[in-house]
């Protein structure tokens, strides 16, 4: 299933709040389980330490019971040991460095000690040394394995996310198609009536001109605009893109002389300063383009002002000296959709072209408005 600009938008914003509500959840859970085995591992391997101690002060106590002169360890053993007297001096076992004789269980560099007086001063042993080393290998082995299982656990969500996501948008998917089916069978059907009318008018227009004729005449234009930007965003997603190299300059001269008849409408006049500047893309983007921009500087131009069309080292600059737009209506005037003002017509479809047509070619589009003193559009073309 091929998935839209806002259906892809879509999914990827539900796996984002699934997955990072998830991962979140799942981070503080597998934070507290490793807190968790880390303090149970340190207090068995304490518990296992004081359990060797104390069996070794057992069996020096009963060697000195027995009249025994000294005391052997046990030849192999998971720890190092060592037996000091009162005055911390080695009697037996191995040469421990650094022994802090105060504490009774601590850490240093990765290893930990113990310091026990199980022995009770009999063979003269007052302490029992015990070390284990390289149990900092064991936490992060621990810390491993949990981040391992936390890296799968994350893979799994993410994988569920977007098997759900893509379940979620199937029946959504399915009336967009129905409805798209509609209007593309709608758009079809209007095509012969709309050219019909065009032609009808033209050709009364040059027999019979009349200010009747002449609006009739500018409302089928606007009817054609509207059908032509309904089969353009149809054909956005299906359609093979067949790009050619486009003259710019003769492009808006072109669409100039086709508005002029509706500028004329609303005293609006046209200045036009153009360079030569050609470019690579399809035709019919290219029109809609400039169409839906001209377009909107008619519409949201007050009477008696001009619109001014410069096209310059690639930068192609069209303003009005209309309306303009607050802060708040720049920031929504590419949602589809979305109109300015209701009274004035349109389905808010125009934009969206013009910024789906700039994000497939590169182009970078910049708007500056303010109420009241108009609206600029700039393209910079790659």
């Amino acid at each position: 299933m091929k998935l839209s600009d806002y259906e892809r938008k879509s999914l990827i914003n539900f796996i984002v709040l699934y997955v990072g509500s998830s991962v979140l959840l799942l981070s503080v859970i597998a934070f507290l389980i490793y807190q968790n085995e880390e303090r149970t591992s340190t207090q068995m391997m304490q518990m296992k330490m004081e359990h060797f101690a104390d069996m070794q002060g057992e069996e020096i106590i009963k060697s000195d019971m027995k009249k025994a002169k000294d005391y052997m360890l046990p030849k192999t053993s998971p720890y190092k040991v060592a037996l000091y007297n009162n005055k911390n001096k080695l009697l037996c076992g191995d040469d421990l460095e650094d022994i802090d004789f105060k504490e009774g269980k601590y850490k240093k560099g990765g290893d930990w000690f113990l310091v026990s007086k199980a022995a009770e001063g009999h063979l003269d042993v007052e302490y029992i040394v015990v070390k284990k080393i390289g149990f900092e290998k064991t936490v992060n082995r621990l810390k491993q394995n949990v981040i391992l299982v936390w890296l799968g656990a994350v893979i799994f969500i993410s994988l569920m996310a977007y098997w759900l996501g893509r379940i979620f948008l199937k029946p959504v998917r399915e009336k967009i198609e129905t409805i798209d089916e509609f209007i593309k069978d709608s758009t079809h059907e209007l095509s012969t009536p709309i050219t019909a009318l065009m032609l009808s008018v033209d050709a009364l227009s040059k027999k019979t001109p009349s200010k009747a004729l002449t609006r009739i005449k500018l409302s089928s234009r606007q009817i054609a605009d509207i059908y032509h930007d309904l089969t353009f965003l149809l054909q956005l997603d299906k359609s093979e893109k067949v790009d050619e190299n486009i003259n710019m300059k003769e492009l808006l001269l072109q669409r100039v002389e086709y508005f002029t008849p509706l500028a004329e409408q609303k005293r609006i006049g046209f200045e036009v300063k153009l360079e030569e500047m050609n470019c690579f893309m399809e035709r019919t983007a290219s029109v809609r383009l400039i169409d839906n921009i001209l377009s909107n500087a008619i519409k949201y131009n007050y009477k008696d002002k001009k619109i001014y069309i410069s096209l310059k080292n690639k930068t192609l600059s069209v303003r009005d000296e209309g309306r303009g737009m607050s802060k708040e209506e720049l920031k929504q005037i590419f949602e589809r959709y979305m109109r300015i003002e209701k009274n004035r017509g349109g389905f808010g479809i125009g934009l969206d072209i013009v910024k789906q047509v700039t994000q497939a070619y590169k182009i970078q589009i910049q708007i500056e408005s303010k109420p009241n003193e108009g609206t600029l559009f700039t393209l910079i073309f790659p």
